[in-house]
């Protein structure tokens, strides 16, 4: 049984109403049993100070309901973050979706863009 993914699209600056989005989407996902979730962070332009400890609670959440999360298309200014934050060692990044899809060893996922499903690929 291949396992689904759900790719969440988030845009724009990264701040608390983002994050509350990002975890009513996250929720959804996972009541809907896609376990394994990918972040596109292709268009965050800034992360607000604040959400970093938020996110951490969203990646131990999932963790707990049997989820997994991966974020892809990471720019540098956000990959230079993580690394500094040292969120690199508990949420991997991949340069692209593609290849954060492929740590899933998965063919079947989803692809969401503003938090909304949009289209399903096999």
């Amino acid at each position: 049984m291949m396992d689904e993914i759900s790719v969440l699209s988030v845009t724009g600056e990264m701040d608390g109403e983002q994050i509350r989005e990002l975890r009513q989407a996250i929720e959804r996902a996972l009541e809907r049993s896609c376990l394994n979730i990918i972040l596109d962070f292709r268009g965050i332009s800034h992360v607000h100070y604040s959400v970093w400890g938020r996110l951490l609670i969203l990646i131990q959440e999932a963790k707990d309901r049997g989820g997994d999360l991966r974020i892809g298309s990471v720019n540098p200014y956000v990959s230079q973050i993580f690394h500094f934050v040292g969120l690199e060692k508990i949420l991997p990044t991949y340069p692209s979706i593609s290849e954060a899809i492929d740590s899933f060893n998965s063919t079947t996922w989803f692809y969401s863009t503003g938090l909304q499903q949009e289209a399903r690929y096999e």
